[in-house]
């Protein structure tokens, strides 16, 4: 619920992208369509590096951008295959929320997580989390 004592504000931005409302410089890259199920703002994944490891995945990867969130979604047989021991290795405790969602809580220090983009101009753009 919304506090009463607190101002709620919404803003759309059309056109170019308000630098002030970002921290890092804006990657244009352009949106690819993998299948007929895809949303319109999804684009091709060069590479991840998980820490200092870059994670060698031999098949095509795809991200779907919402600047509205900062929830990263992944393909379950990649998360198991690759992700989840490569970003739970320093981490201890480690286990599945018990409110029915596939969130993992774990104590200790989790790495950055990078995903690289080639962007318009063609250069390899990385950006972490």
């Amino acid at each position: 619920a919304v506090s009463d004592e607190r101002p709620v504000s919404t803003q759309s931005t059309w056109g170019e992208p308000d630098p002030t409302l970002f921290k890092e410089p804006w990657i244009h890259c352009p949106l690819k369509t993998p299948s007929p199920l895809s949303s319109g703002w999804t684009v091709a994944i060069e590479k991840i590096r998980v820490g200092n490891n870059e994670l060698v995945i031999s098949e095509s990867l795809y991200a779907t951008v919402d600047t509205g969130t900062s929830v990263i979604g992944v393909d379950g047989s990649l998360w198991g295959a690759y992700l989840l021991g490569a970003i739970v290795t320093g981490a201890r405790k480690c286990s599945t929320a018990k409110d029915d969602s596939d969130t993992l809580v774990c104590e200790g220090t989790l790495p950055d997580v990078a995903f690289q983009v080639r962007s318009d101009d063609g250069s390899l753009q990385e950006r972490s989390r």
